[in-house]
C-alpha cells in the first residue's frame, strides 16, 4: 500500500488487525456508502448487502464496470423446507417447488449478478460437482436452464396436498422480493400461500420446531472452505427439537448420510480425494431429497474508487485490504 490513507466506509465498526493507513467510518445507510465511493470520498464498499436494491446493483454494473470486482464466494442462498411439517414432509412437494421456481427470476429480483444453482455446495467448496435435476432438459453439465411447471404440478397432484395452507416466513422490517415470488409460485401450484412476518429474532423462530415454520429464506456462508461446514446443517445431531438453537432448520435426519459425512470428515487429511467423493455424494443425495430450495451462489462484489490499484481477494474472506494501494 502506498503511503496514503485508504478509506473504507462500511456498515460495521472497524475490525481489528488492519494497518493504520486503513480508516473505517461507520455509515449504516447502504446508498450513502455507495455514493461516497462513486464520488471518490471513500475507496471501497461491499455490495453484498440486502439493503442494496436490484436497480442499484445493476446501476453499479452499468456505470462502473471497470471498478467493480466480482469474485467467487463460498456461500449458497436457499429456502428452508421443513421436512417434518405438511406439505413439505412429502418429498414430492419439496421436489415440485424446486421444479416450479424460476431461479433466473429470483436472481433478477436480487440484482441480477448471482449465479443460479440447485445444490447446497457452492463451487469453491471441495467436493462440489455440478448437479441440477430440477430443470427443464437436465444435462450432465449440472446447470439450471428453466423451470418445469408441468412436472411440478404433476408431483403436487400425486401428493394430494393441493389446497394446503402454506406460510412463507419473512423477517419483520425487511422487504424480500424473493419471498413474494415464492408465494406466487406456491399459489400457481394450488396452495393457499401467504407471507408470515416474524417479529423478533427470525433465525431462532424458524429454528424452534415448536413454531412449525414451513418455508423460510435462509442460506449459509461458512467460516472455512470445508464440505463439512455445509453438511453439518443437515445431520441428525444438529436437529434439536423444541429449541431455538437448532442448526438443522430443515429438521432432516438420515442416519445413512450421517455415516457418510463422518467418514468424509475422517478421510479429509489422509485421503482428500476419497473424502471429496463422499461429500459430493451426500450433496447430491440432499438435492435429490430436496431438503431445501437452493437457488443461487453470490459472488463477493465490491466497488473501489478510481485511485485504487493491486486489487486482490481471498476465496473465503474476500478483498485483501492491506494489499491494495491508492494513488
Amino acid at each position: 500500500m502506498r503511503n496514503e490513507e485508504f478509506r473504507v466506509w462500511s456498515a460495521d465498526a472497524r475490525p481489528d488487525g488492519y494497518p493504520d493507513e486503513i480508516s473505517f467510518q461507520l455509515i449504516p445507510d447502504a446508498a450513502a456508502r455507495l455514493r461516497t465511493v462513486e464520488m471518490g470520498a471513500a475507496d471501497w464498499v461491499s455490495l453484498v448487502d440486502i439493503s442494496f436494491t436490484a436497480e442499484q446493483q445493476r446501476g453499479v454494473l452499468t456505470r462502473h464496470a471497470e471498478r467493480l470486482h466480482s469474485d467467487g464466494k463460498p456461500g449458497t442462498y436457499w429456502a428452508v423446507l421443513n421436512t417434518r411439517v405438511p406439505p413439505f414432509d412429502d418429498v414430492r412437494v419439496r421436489r415440485a417447488l424446486n421444479y416450479a421456481v424460476d431461479r433466473r427470476e429470483m436472481v433478477r429480483l436480487t440484482g441480477g449478478i448471482r449465479q443460479t444453482t440447485c445444490q447446497i455446495f457452492p463451487p469453491s467448496v471441495p467436493g462440489y460437482r455440478p448437479y441440477c435435476p430440477y430443470t427443464r432438459d437436465p444435462s450432465p453439465a449440472g446447470t439450471w436452464n428453466a423451470p418445469d411447471l408441468r412436472r411440478a404440478r404433476s408431483l403436487v397432484s400425486d401428493s394430494g396436498t393441493r389446497g394446503t395452507r402454506v406460510e412463507v416466513a419473512v423477517p419483520g422490517g425487511i422487504v424480500l422480493p424473493t419471498a413474494d415470488y415464492l408465494v406466487s409460485v406456491l399459489r400457481q401450484l394450488g396452495y393457499r400461500a401467504s407471507l408470515r412476518t416474524v417479529r423478533g429474532d427470525f433465525v431462532t423462530y424458524i429454528a424452534n420446531s415448536r413454531n412449525r415454520a414451513q418455508i423460510a429464506a435462509s442460506g449459509w456462508f461458512p467460516d472455512s472452505l470445508a464440505a463439512s461446514n455445509f453438511l453439518q446443517l443437515f445431520t441428525c445431531s444438529s436437529y434439536v427439537p423444541n429449541s431455538p438453537t437448532s442448526m438443522n432448520l430443515s429438521e432432516y435426519c438420515n442416519p445413512q448420510l450421517d455415516s457418510k459425512i463422518r467418514r468424509a470428515a475422517a478421510l479429509q487429511v489422509s485421503d482428500p480425494a476419497r473424502a471429496n467423493k463422499l461429500s459430493a455424494a451426500v450433496d447430491r443425495a440432499l438435492v435429490d431429497q430436496a431438503v431445501a430450495l437452493a437457488w443461487s451462489n453470490e459472488p463477493n462484489r465490491v466497488l473501489v474508487s478510481g485511485r485504487v490499484g493491486n486489487y486482490q481477494s481471498h476465496a473465503l474472506w474476500g478483498t485483501i485490504l492491506d494489499q491494495l494501494w491508492v494513488r
